[in-house]
This record gives structure tokens, C-alpha cells and sequence, in this order.
């Protein structure tokens, strides 16, 4: 978002106005303030009294409907200021949007006094100018007066109109009509259809991404500003390794997106690392190229963030609207929100919905049955094969990763410097064939681990060395933490392996400010006898080490495959890391844990943490539970939660009220959970019988309503076992996951235990909507309720 530091006043023969600082030297200003190209102009800012010279790059119409232009700093003396601009448009008819500008205009001027600032705020109106491609910033202070000849805000023409911290336009004109009480602005997306002006950005590393004002507090926008650690280079959104082959994927997900469908989603499934993340960016990022837009096809797309919860503008855009939703199994509750919000009448602007998982599983189901089996109908399920199948495929894609890791590792902080380039051309092609490197990031986190060992000293490293690729990697990015912490005041050595125990807290509990995060510092047990100064140093360390999208105090070691890895090994150093933290933990921090280390518990390389995992689970049943239950029916492998579970059912000192919670979790129905809701079932009569034998008139009801579980459950245990093709050992096969599941076993409804319980279509096939058709697809029932 622009500051102060880039508000700049430009000079020349034409006249003054504004402009601002898009670049470390590069000013966006208007046509009609700066003569022809390569024309010289004088800069100065608020900051500086000096003046700085400029020339003139690339110029649209002055009065014109490009009236823009873009000046090149060529003055040695100019210090130029961080920078990162976002560029934005407007994506809906939204009234009343909040907007502001930043400039120089003549209203504020005093004679014999310093060229003064103003910052007019106001709304814009998405309708207003809409034919004459202006956006018109209504000011809601009161209009100025002016007896003077000219306009008041004569001066401000070329500052940036900045909504949501996204530029969206350059101010032109003060329109008549109005008494100085709005201003015009030629928006972004006119400048941006000019291949010319894409060039002078793409000349300066400035992206040509056009976001959507009114969703950008939904969207996941990562900064890759800030100078990356040595894992960083692996995450999917800086496409530090080209993005290659997928060739068929591609086109399938191309013509998906120009289907004549309102509303349609793909689900591509494949397990971590195989690329889903990079295949999504890659798609996002050809949508939203200028090159590639028409009029009436000029996509938006937003990574939706997990925490996002104001979804109410999706359903408002008009304009074509790519919507990608990562882990969508772990946001079902935000995927049917979607859904609701998307599904719209025939004629209204295109919705895609990008869903990345995985595994397609229960959680599928579980969607479908709330949505009356509408994600089904929209849906087109794509598995991601692994990009490199043999190991003659791998070892070219190793050499492309060495290739372009070796060009982007320059940038990042190592140690020492290295000929990255020399070091990746004398590396020998390793032995890729086993069945650990079939996903690609497996093959890009060998090829950097290759380079960093070859060229960074070992004495440096200060973990035990480790044989799994993510070991070896973590290896290298514990000697950025050790360096960033040595920079923060904190290079004690008996200090250094406390502090990863506390990462492995920061990068899975996320406090919303600086009090929350003070707070959970104090608790951890590695850090009893610190100073509350050097718990402060510690959480300025940890804020220091990844970047944020701008919620919370700090971020985490991304990808999520280091992470899990990181975590598992903590968990298996000392198991009782998150014990103290466990009593008032926030559902999504318990979420986002339960989930992280069941993934864990999945790799090879970490045997035996599945057993940590079901003791932490069964430690803090209350805490954890509920939440080990949904994470169950979404996992690769839930064998450790499955186990957690039944050992607290089978815990004859468990007591009742949390075998109520566990219960109350139950989705509404579930194969991999169907053993063990029979013997909470179990465990719930034989509990209330004994209650009800001292007190039958305060416990007969929860009595009759626990036999009544109980008589459902196995109904439908019965039912699923008498079908042939739901038969195998004796219990239910799991349904296919697709949009037709015959037979569900049902665990418990979705009623609270004081109401009697209602299947839908009882334990068989849920029943499908009548009377509700749109375009041949139901509608979705209300929230909250079975599907009729």
C-alpha cells in the first residue's frame, strides 16, 4: 500500500502534478503532467528536500482514456524506498466502495511555505463512468471552496487511487457538474491492456496481476518481498522452478474455465508434494495474464484464505471469478458457504471452483449429503499423476530444479556464497529410483539439499544429520534460524535447541496479536527462567523468519511437507511439547495441530510418531477429541485418531460427559468411524443404565435417547452388511467417492442429544431435493438442516 515514503511531485514543461512510487525507481504519474518519451521531469518527495531527475518511459494520451504515464528515477542521489505495489479492479456493483488518493493539489498550497500534501478519501461507485472506463472517487469530506481560476485540485492529477491497498487507478480530471466534490481516475485495467506499459512493469519485476478489490480480505496473497530462507524457494507460489509438462492437465483446466457452465468445479486430488499447489498457481497465473483477456472474459481469481469468513461479495461479482480453495477437504464448512454463495441463475458471470486435496473421502460425502449432492453435480474430479513416473523422467526434472534453484539461491540467505551455478553443473544425477521420490517435491527437495551440501561448510550445521531428503533440508534452514537468531541477541548455544522447540509452537498455534503471542510465550516450559525482555527478543526472532499475509504475529516453514516433518520430529524429541497449552487452545489452532501431525504420522521416514500422536489425543481428549474426530474423515491415514478414540472409549474411567462430546461430533455418517461409534454407543447405554438405576427420573430420557442411538446404529450396521457389494470381512466396504454412494453407514446424526434422531433417507441413499431444480441442479437446503 502506498505511504508517504511514495508520494512523489513531478515536474517539467508540461506542468506539475502528482505521482507515486510503484518500483525502487519507477513513478506512475499522468500523461497530461510529463512531456513525450524519454522527456526529463523533476521528482522530489516529502521525505527528501532535495530534487531528483527522471525521464519519461512510457506515456498513454494526455486528457486521453490512457492519460497515464510512467517515469524511470535516473538520478544516482535518489534512495529508493521498498516497495511492493498490488494492482486491483473492481469486481462487483457493490455501491459506497472506500477509496483515497495522495498527492499535491493546488487546495493546500501556501506561498513561501513548503509544496504541502493532501490525502482526499471517499467512495466509489462501481456504476458511476462505467461506459467512459473512469472510476469517480466520490469525497465525503465537504467540497472545497475555490474562488480561484482552475480547479482546486489542480496539482493532484497523477496520484494513485488506492482501494483495499491495491492501486486502481491514476487521477485525471476534476469532472465538471460535481463543485469540486469528485474526482476521475483512468483505471488500472486500461493501462494494463497496453503491451507497451505491461513491458516498462515487467522491465521493473512488477507484477501485471489485476486483484479483486472487494474479495482481497479473502484472498491468500504470500509476500515474496522479503529475501527467502532456503526452504522458502521450495513454496509453490514464488515458481522458482518453472512450471513444465501437465500439458494435458492444462488444457482440460483451460477449457473447463471456458465452458458456457455459471457455476463448475474440478477437484484435482494427489498426495502432498505432487504439485497441486504449483498447478493451481500456474492456472491462476495464465487467467489473470492482461495478453490473455477479452472484454467480457477477464478472469479474477482469489486464493481463498482458510480464515476467511465475510464470503458475502463472492456472490455479488460480475465479472468471471476463479475461486482456488487449498486442503478443501480440511474447509467444508467454507466450501458450502461457497456453494450457497455461487450458485447463481443462468446468465450471470462464470464461477470455478478449484478444489485441492489430498485424498477425495469421506469429507466428499459428508459435503455432498448437506448440499444435496449439488458439488457432485458440478464436479469433475481430475487425479494428479506423479510428474515424473520413472526414473529417467527424474532425473531431467532433478537437473531442471538444479538449474533454476542454482538461479534463484543468490537471493536467498545462506552462510557463505557459492558459484550456485559451477556447483549444480558438477553434481552427478543421484539414484532416484526408489519409491520416496515420486512426487516432485521429493525430487526438488533432493536437488536443493545437493547444492546447499556441496557448497555450504558442514561444521555449520547444528542438527543431528538425518537421511531423509526434508532432514537434510531442515539441516540448512536451522542455520538461517541459528544466523536470524544470532542477529536478534540470541546466539547463547544452550538456547539454540529450546528455541526449535518453541518454533515448532509458533508454527502451529497462531495468537492474533502481540498479547496473545507474550501470553503463550510465558507458558512454554523451555523458556522457564527467561526474562520477559528476552521472551520479547524471542517473538521478534519468530516474526522475523517468514513473512506473513498481514494476519497474526508471524508465519511458518512452508512447504507443508517440511512442516509435518519439522513437527514429527519435535512431537518424537519430547512428547509432552504441547501439553501445557493444550487447556484453552482455539478449535482451528486444535485443527490446525490434529491435522498437521496425523499427516506427519504418515511418513516413512517417522515410524513410531503415530504412537505420540494417539497419546497426545488421548491425553487431552476433551481438548482434542472432538476436533481428532472430523480430522478422521479427512485424512490419508487416520489410524492414530482411530486409536486415540477407542482407548478412550474403552477407558472405563472416561467420563460420561466426554464420551457426550465425542458423540456430539460424530458426523452424520462415516465407514472409517463406524466401529468405534458402536462402542460409544455401547459405553453411552451401559453409562446411562447405571444413571438411571440410581435417578430414573432425572436419567430415563438420556436412557431411551442413548437406546435409540444405539437401535439406529445398528440398523444401519445391519442393513450395510446384508448388501453383497458393501460386504468384506464381516463390515461395510467405504463408499466410492464420487457422486453416487449407495449404502452410508450411519454414526449419529447431527441433532443434539436431547432430540430424537432422524436419518435422512434413513441409513441407506441420502434423498435427493424434490422440487428445488435450477438448471436441472437442486438448490442447496438451508444450512443446518438434512438434506428433506
Amino acid at each position: 500500500m502506498p505511504t508517504a515514503a511514495h508520494i512523489a511531485r513531478i515536474e517539467s514543461s508540461t506542468g506539475a502534478g502528482s505521482g507515486c512510487v510503484i518500483t525502487p525507481r519507477l513513478v506512475l504519474t499522468s500523461a497530461h503532467v510529463v512531456p513525450h518519451v524519454d522527456g526529463e521531469v523533476s521528482l522530489s518527495t516529502p521525505a527528501s528536500t532535495a530534487t531528483f531527475t527522471g525521464h519519461v518511459v512510457w506515456r498513454g494520451t494526455p486528457h486521453g482514456r490512457d492519460d497515464a504515464a510512467l517515469v524511470e528515477v535516473t538520478d544516482p542521489t535518489w534512495v529508493a524506498p521498498p516497495v511492493r505495489t498490488r494492482w486491483g479492479r473492481l469486481v462487483t456493483d457493490r455501491p459506497g466502495i472506500s477509496c483515497h488518493t495522495w498527492g499535491y493539489p493546488d487546495l493546500v498550497q501556501r506561498q513561501g511555505r513548503p509544496v504541502e500534501t493532501s490525502q482526499p478519501s471517499g467512495t466509489v461507485n462501481p456504476g458511476n463512468r462505467m461506459v467512459g472506463d473512469r472510476y469517480v472517487l466520490d469525497i465525503t469530506t465537504h467540497p472545497p471552496r475555490w474562488e480561484q481560476d482552475g480547479s482546486p485540485w489542480g496539482g493532484l492529477s497523477g496520484a494513485a487511487l488506492v482501494c483495499e491497498g491495491l492501486v486502481v487507478g491514476v487521477v485525471a480530471t476534476d469532472p465538471a457538474h460535481r463543485a469540486h466534490a469528485s474526482l476521475e481516475a483512468v483505471p488500472a485495467y486500461v493501462l494494463h491492456h497496453d503491451p507497451a506499459f505491461r513491458a516498462v512493469l515487467d522491465r521493473h519485476q512488477v507484477s501485471v496481476v489485476l486483484e479483486p478489490v472487494e474479495l482481497a480480505h479473502l484472498a491468500h496473497t504470500p509476500h515474496t518481498h522479503q529475501r527467502p530462507s532456503p526452504a522458502s524457494l521450495l513454496e509453490a507460489h514464488r515458481k522458482v522452478v518453472d512450471f513444465h509438462g501437465r500439458d494435458d492437465t492444462m488444457d482440460t483446466l483451460a477449457h473447463w474455465c471456458e465452458s458456457d457452465d455459471v457455476l463448475s468445479a474440478v477437484v484435482v486430488h494427489g498426495p502432498g508434494g505432487q504439485g497441486k499447489t504449483r498447478l493451481g498457481h500456474e492456472l491462476t497465473a495464465r487467467l489473470t495474464r492482461p495478453e490473455t483477456h477479452t472484454r467480457s472474459r477477464r478472469w479474477a481469481t482469489v486464493w481463498v484464505k482458510d480464515t476467511a469468513e465475510e464470503l458475502d461479495p463472492v456472490g455479488e461479482t460480475t465479472v468471471p471469478l476463479l475461486l482456488a480453495v487449498d486442503y478443501a477437504e480440511t474447509r467444508t464448512a467454507q466450501l458450502r458457504r461457497l456453494l450457497e454463495l455461487c450458485d447463481r441463475p443462468p446468465g450471470s458471470a462464470p464461477v470455478r471452483l478449484l478444489l485441492l486435496v489430498r485424498t477425495v473421502g469421506e469429507w466428499w460425502d459428508q459435503v455432498n449429503t448437506t448440499t444435496g449432492h449439488l458439488l457432485a453435480d458440478i464436479t469433475r474430479q481430475i487425479p494428479l499423476p506423479p510428474l515424473a513416473p520413472h526414473a529417467v523422467d527424474r532425473a531431467r526434472e532433478y537437473r531442471t530444479a538444479l538449474h533454476h534453484l542454482a538461479g534463484a539461491l543468490p537471493a536467498a540467505r545462506t552462510p557463505h556464497p557459492a558459484d550456485w551455478e559451477q556447483a549444480a553443473a558438477d553434481l552427478p544425477d543421484p539414484d532416484l529410483s526408489g519409491p520416496g521420490w515420486e512426487t516432485v517435491l521429493s525430487v526438488h527437495m533432493r536437488a536443493l539439499a545437493d547444492l546447499l551440501d556441496t557448497t555450504q561448510p558442514p561444521t555449520t550445521i547444528t542438527i543431528t544429520k538425518d537421511s531423509a531428503v526434508e532432514g537434510r533440508v531442515l539441516a540448512h534452514e536451522d542455520r538461517y534460524w541459528t544466523h536470524t537468531a544470532t542477529a536478534h541477541g540470541l546466539e547463547e548455544a544452550e538456547l539454540q535447541q529450546p528455541l526449535r522447540d518453541v518454533l515448532a509452537l509458533a508454527f502451529t498455534l497462531t495468537p492474533a496479536g502481540i498479547e496473545e503471542a507474550d501470553h503463550l510465550l510465558d507458558n512454554v516450559k523451555v523458556l522457564e527462567g527467561q526474562t520477559a525482555a528476552r521472551k520479547q527478543q524471542i517473538r521478534r526472532w519468530i516474526s522475523s523468519l517468514y513473512p506473513t499475509d498481514g494476519a497474526g504475529v508471524w508465519g511458518r516453514l512452508q512447504p507443508d511437507r517440511l512442516l509435518e516433518y519439522f513437527l514429527g520430529r519435535r512431537l518424537h524429541n519430547n512428547p509432552a511439547l504441547f501439553d501445557p497449552h493444550l487447556e484453552d487452545i482455539s478449535t482451528g489452532d486444535a485443527e490446525r495441530l490434529v491435522t498437521l501431525y496425523t499427516r506427519a504420522a504418515a511418513h516413512p521416514a517417522l515410524p513410531g510418531l503415530g504412537t505420540h500422536v494417539t497419546a497426545l489425543c488421548a491425553r487431552h481428549i476433551r481438548a482434542l477429541g472432538p476436533v481428532a474426530v472430523d480430522v478422521a474423515t479427512q485424512a490419508e491415514d487416520p489410524g492414530p485418531l482411530i486409536r486415540a478414540l477407542e482407548q478412550t472409549t474403552a477407558d472405563t474411567a472416561t467420563p460420561i460427559e466426554v464420551l457426550v462430546q465425542l458423540s456430539a461430533a460424530l458426523p452424520l455418517f462415516s465407514h472409517r468411524l463406524a466401529e468405534w461409534s458402536g462402542q460409544v454407543s455401547d459405553r453411552m447405554v451401559k453409562a446411562r443404565r447405571e444413571q438411571a438405576a440410581k435417578d430414573p427420573d432425572a436419567y430415563r430420557p438420556d436412557l431411551a435417547m442413548s437406546l435409540n442411538n444405539q437401535s439406529i446404529y445398528l440398523a444401519g450396521l445391519g442393513s450395510a452388511r446384508r448388501s453383497p457389494r458393501n460386504h468384506h470381512r464381516g463390515r461395510p466396504h467405504p463408499p466410492h467417492p464420487g457422486p453416487a454412494t449407495p449404502r452410508r453407514l450411519p454414526t449419529r446424526p447431527r441433532h443434539i442429544p436431547e432430540q430424537p434422531i432422524h436419518l435422512p433417507g434413513g441409513p441407506g441413499q441420502a434423498r435427493r431435493s424434490p422440487g428445488l431444480q435450477h438448471r436441472g441442479r437442486r438448490h442447496l437446503p438451508h444450512p443446518g438442516r438434512p438434506t428433506p
